[in-house]
């Protein structure tokens, strides 16, 4: 006897869906909140890699200057080259204000 279609098809559907609950599956990411608590708990997850510096860094680390002053160094070249261009950005910053 064979048995009716509907039936071997609700049979192969419960299979595949047996066969899918029980393959292990690859996850892709951690989820936030996971994150979250293991940063609340002090677990060490996965570290940053550490940062290396910028060659602009490593330029003002080697003259001997701050992030303020290597900015204000192009800043004061920069209104000694063009003063009526850096007039009219200082103008239109204070028009912004």
């Amino acid at each position: 006897m064979s048995l009716p279609f509907f039936l071997l098809l609700a049979i192969f559907i419960c299979a595949i869906g047996l066969a899918y609950l029980l393959y292990p599956q690859k996850k892709t990411h951690t989820p936030r909140r996971v994150v979250r608590k293991r940063k609340a708990a002090g677990g060490t997850g996965t570290t940053p890699p550490p940062k290396t510096p910028s060659p602009d860094e490593i330029m003002m680390a080697k003259a001997g200057m701050t992030e303020k002053e290597a900015i204000r160094k192009v800043v004061e070249a920069f209104v000694d080259e063009d003063p009526a261009a850096s007039a009219r950005i200082i103008r239109n910053w204070l028009k912004e204000r």
